[in-house]
C-alpha cells in the first residue's frame, strides 16, 4: 500500500491506545502542518574614556536559532537490521512528537581596557567568554521509548521519544584572558605578553536514550508481545549520563621587537611559548586495560597526554625599495603550534564506557522470555542487571571501537615560511605575488594498532 490508500483507522487506534493505557499523546499522525524556525540576534556596546589615558569597552552578542525535524529515517541500534525504508514513506508514518529541534546558541561576552603610561608605555589587557551550544536537541514528546511498528517487513508506525535526542548537546564554552605591553624605544617597538585559553567542551550523545524497541505488528503491540529487537544506552547507578567533558587549558608566554632598521627596512623577530594543559581527571576501565593488542600493546585510557612546552621562534620583514611603498618585498619564517578538535580527544573517555554504556541493540531471538515493553527505560534497565550492568569494569561491548590519545601527543606545530612582492601598477591596482611553503614537524596520525603489518600487494597495475 501506499500513504494515499493507508488505512488510517490503525493509527487512529493506536493513539487512542497509547493514551489509554500509557497516559502518552504521540501526536499527531497526518496534517502537520508547516515546521516553523526562528532566529535572533542581539548585540550590545558600552564605551567609556575613563581618563585621558584609560579606555574602556564592553560587547555582547547574543545569537539563537532553532528549526525542526523528522524522526531520523532508518538508523537503529547495532546488530538490528535497517530497512530501505524510511520512517516517513510510502509504506510509513511517524507520529508528530517523534519529531525533534535542533537549536544553536551562542552568547559572547568580551571586554577590553586600553592604557597609556607616558609617551613611551601602553598597555591592551582583553578579557572574553563565549558560551557556545551547537547543537542542542529537544523534542516535544514525554519521556518515552522509541516505537517502530513493522508490516509486512516493513516500517509501519513510529512513535516516541526521538532515538537521538535524549539529552543531546555539545557545548563549547571559552574563557580567554590577553595582556599585551608595548614599550617605545624610537627604533625599537618591543611587546611582551601573556595569554590563556581555558575551554570547556561537554558532548553528551546518548543513542536510544529512553530505549528502543521494534515490533513485528501492531498487533504484537497491542498484545504485548516480546519485541523482536530492543536497544538503549544508559547510564550507571540509575542516573543519565552527563556527557563526556574535557577542560582544557592553553598557557602563552610571548616577546616580540618589532626594529625600523631604517626608514625602508623593518625586521620583526620574536618567540611564543606555550604550554597544554588537561585539567579534569579521566576514570579508568578495567576491561580496556586488561587488552593486549599488537606487539604487547596496551592502551592507558585513565590519563591525558603529558603536558610540553613547545618554543616557537619567528622572523620576518618588510623592505620598501624605493622609500615610495610603489615596490615591497615582505617575507618571514618561523615556527606555529595550533590545536585540533577536541572531540579527538572526547573519543578516549566517551568510547571507553567509563561515561555511560556502550550502545546495546539485543534481538529478538536473545531477549529473555518475559522481555516486555516497558515506558520506564529506567525500570527497564534495573529488571535485567545480567543484560544492562552498572559496575564500569564489567561493560565493554564486543567489538567496541576504542580510541586513545597517546601520553607523548604533542599538538600540531609546523615549520611556515613566505615570500612576498607588492608592485603598484597603473590605475590604482597592487600586483601581489606570494610563496609559500609549510613543513609539518608535530603532524597527527591516526594508528589502528591492531593492524597487523601488510602481507601482501595489489595485482595489476597498482603494486602497493
Amino acid at each position: 500500500h501506499t500513504s494515499s490508500d493507508r488505512d488510517w483507522s490503525s493509527d487512529v487506534c493506536s493513539s487512542d491506545l497509547l493514551m489509554s493505557t500509557y497516559n502518552y499523546d504521540p501526536g499527531d499522525y497526518k496534517d502537520f502542518g508547516a515546521f516553523p524556525s526562528g532566529n535572533y540576534k542581539l548585540f550590545g556596546k558600552i564605551d567609556w574614556n575613563i581618563s585621558k589615558n584609560h579606555k574602556f569597552s564592553a560587547r555582547y552578542n547574543r545569537l539563537r536559532n532553532d528549526s525542526r525535524t523528522l524522526t531520523n529515517a532508518s538508523s537503529g541500534p547495532p546488530v538490528i537490521p535497517r530497512s530501505n525504508y524510511s520512517r516517513v514513506s510510502e509504506y510509513a508514518i511517524s507520529f508528530s512528537n517523534s519529531f525533534y529541534t535542533e537549536t544553536n546558541s551562542v552568547d559572547a561576552l568580551s571586554a577590553e581596557l586600553n592604557s597609556t603610561f607616558g609617551n613611551r608605555v601602553s598597555n591592551k589587557f582583553l578579557v572574553s567568554y563565549t558560551m557556545v551550544t551547537d547543537p542542542k536537541r529537544s523534542s516535544p514528546s514525554d519521556i518515552f521509548p522509541f516505537v517502530d511498528i513493522y508490516k509486512d517487513g516493513n516500517p509501519y508506525m513510529s512513535f516516541g521519544y526521538e532515538l537521538f535526542t535524549y539529552r543531546n548537546q555539545v557545548e563549547n564554552n571559552t574563557f580567554s584572558i590577553v595582556d599585551n605591553l608595548t614599550l617605545n624605544l624610537n627604533k625599537h617597538t618591543i611587546t611582551a605578553g601573556f595569554a590563556y585559553d581555558n575551554m570547556y567542551v561537554n558532548n553528551t550523545y546518548i543513542r536510544e536514550g529512553t530505549s528502543y524497541y521494534r515490533f513485528a505488528s501492531l498487533d504484537d503491540f497491542i498484545n504485548n508481545a516480546k519485541p523482536t529487537g530492543f536497544g538503549i544506552t544508559y547510564g550507571y547507578g540509575g542516573a543519565d549520563p552527563k556527557g563526556v567533558e574535557m577542560s582544557f587549558g592553553l598557557g602563552s608566554l610571548y616577546l616580540q621587537d618589532e626594529w625600523q632598521v631604517n626608514k625602508n627596512f623593518k625586521l620583526t623577530f620574536g618567540v611564543r611559548a606555550e604550554l597544554p594543559m588537561y585539567h579534569n581527571k579521566l576514570m579508568d576501565n578495567p576491561a580496556v586495560g586488561a587488552l593486549t593488542f599488537k606487539d604487547g600493546y596496551k592502551m592507558d585510557i585513565a590519563n591525558w597526554p603529558d603536558s610540553k612546552i613547545q618554543v616557537n621562534p619567528r622572523i620576518g620583514f618588510n623592505w620598501d625599495i624605493k622609500g615610495d611603498r610603489s615596490i615591497q618585498v615582505r617575507g618571514g619564517t618561523g615556527l606555529f603550534s595550533g590545536v585540533l578538535p577536541f572531540v579527538w580527544f572526547t573519543n578516549q573517555p566517551s568510547s571507553s564506557g567509563t561515561v555511560q554504556s556502550p550502545e546495546i541493540g539485543i534481538l529478538g531471538a536473545n531477549l529473555p522470555a518475559d522481555f516486555r515493553f516497558n515506558k520506564d527505560f529506567r525500570a527497564q534497565i534495573a529488571k535485567y542487571p545480567a543484560l544492562f550492568p552498572q559496575s564500569v569494569s564489567t561493560t565493554l561491548a564486543s567489538g567496541a571501537a576504542l580510541a586513545e590519545v597517546k601520553k607523548d601527543f604533542k599538538m600540531p606545530r609546523v615549520w611556515r615560511s613566505n615570500l612576498a612582492g607588492d608592485i603598484e601598477l597603473p590605475g590604482n591596482m597592487i600586483l601581489t605575488m606570494e610563496a609559500l611553503f609549510t613543513k609539518d614537524l608535530n603532524a597527527i596520525v591516526q594508528k589502528n594498532m591492531n593492524l597487523p603489518a601488510a602481507n601482501r600487494v595489489f595485482s595489476g597495475p597498482d603494486k602497493r
